[in-house]
């Protein structure tokens, strides 16, 4: 990892990479001080920074998942981030969904700028672009903030730690979820497979997972709508049958028994199940995949609406193939990586 400290202030181009993740267990669990366990992908969010000392624009975004370029002046885009905390604000008070803080899918990386950029740069752009999809449990936004975070330090010449970027980066991610866990942010930080409890991340000695990434689709809700819509849902109850989870997933890290990672993922997709995330269809996927010895789980908040929920993890299926185009789904073969943040 590049220091910011190395680099001159201003350079002309600066680029960022930050991973995706997946979530093995502990989705929801986490927020409630449990223990999960992340995966970073091989996904990128990229962030590069240019700047052109003769330009007259101010500040210029080419966000290419949006298909959005466009300009805004500094003053524009306090102001815009200003309204931003305010509806954040009401949020917390409980007189706002998560939904109404960030009405524009831009508003992110605006929020990041606007937060991060200290000294207004005439002729600065930013410019976006992610392997990682959008609401599906990968960790888009947490790639996002954390790429831009690192971007917008090496671009000032500003001196950082990682942990200074950690705390910087859930504040920023509070807008797009609610309330961050740090998890995602974590896992865009540091890469490699790890655990991950009270903000405190513990690498794991094991290989990266092989396993299957199936896309059922983009879901209908945000992250946001269903953690919101969990925290009704959860009580003690829920935090007794994670426990169990969580012995079982122990137990496989100490003595690499394949029965306990089944027994764990067959768990914690029914713990989901119950709580309202998994919808119909994707649990029907579930079934036929288990129905092929097979073992299953949605990796991220899934969705409280329609019949897609994002990424589903599958591990021992022999037949994935025909049951992915039986119900019409994708899938990739999937191996983590070890490295978080890169300057490139």
């Amino acid at each position: 990892m590049k220091r910011a400290q190395n680099i001159a202030p201003l350079p002309l181009c600066v680029k960022v990479r930050a991973p995706g993740k997946i979530i093995f267990f502990g989705e929801y669990a986490v927020v409630y001080g449990h223990r999960a366990y992340i995966q970073a992908l091989p996904y990128y969010t990229y962030c590069q920074l240019t700047w052109d000392s003769l330009s007259h624009k101010v500040l210029t975004f080419s966000l290419k998942n949006l298909t959005k370029d466009y300009t805004k002046d500094y003053d524009q885009l306090r102001e815009d981030y200003k309204a931003i905390q305010e509806r954040y604000c009401l949020f917390l008070e409980h007189k706002h969904q998560i939904n109404c803080v960030l009405m524009q899918p831009e508003e992110l990386i605006e929020a990041v700028i606007a937060q991060s950029l200290t000294n207004p740069v005439q002729g600065l752009k930013v410019f976006l672009e992610s392997e990682l999809s959008l609401n599906s449990g990968q960790g888009s936004s947490a790639a996002l903030i954390v790429s831009s975070l690192v971007a917008l330090k090496i671009m000032q010449g500003n001196p950082f730690q990682l942990k200074d970027i950690f705390d910087e980066a859930v504040s920023l991610e509070g807008l797009q979820h609610g309330v961050s866990s740090g998890l995602d942010i974590a896992a865009a930080l540091y890469g490699g497979l790890f655990s991950y409890q009270h903000k405190v991340v513990q690498s794991l000695g094991l290989d990266s997972f092989d396993f299957y990434l199936v896309s059922t689709g983009t879901p209908l809700s945000t992250t946001g709508e269903c953690v919101s819509f969990v925290k009704q849902r959860w009580n003690a109850l829920y935090d007794q049958r994670y426990k169990i989870i969580d012995r079982l997933v122990n137990n496989f890290f100490l003595y690499r028994k394949k029965d306990d990672l089944r027994e764990a993922i067959k768990s914690n997709h029914s713990l989901l199940t119950d709580l309202g995330v998994v919808p119909k269809r994707v649990q029907e996927f579930v079934r036929s995949i288990e129905k092929n010895q097979g073992v299953a789980k949605i990796s991220g908040s899934g969705s409280i609406l329609g019949e897609t929920a994002g990424m589903v993890i599958v591990i021992d299926c022999s037949v994935i193939e025909q049951l992915c185009n039986d119900y019409g789904y994708t899938y990739q073969q999937i191996k983590g990586v070890g490295t978080g943040v890169t300057s490139l």
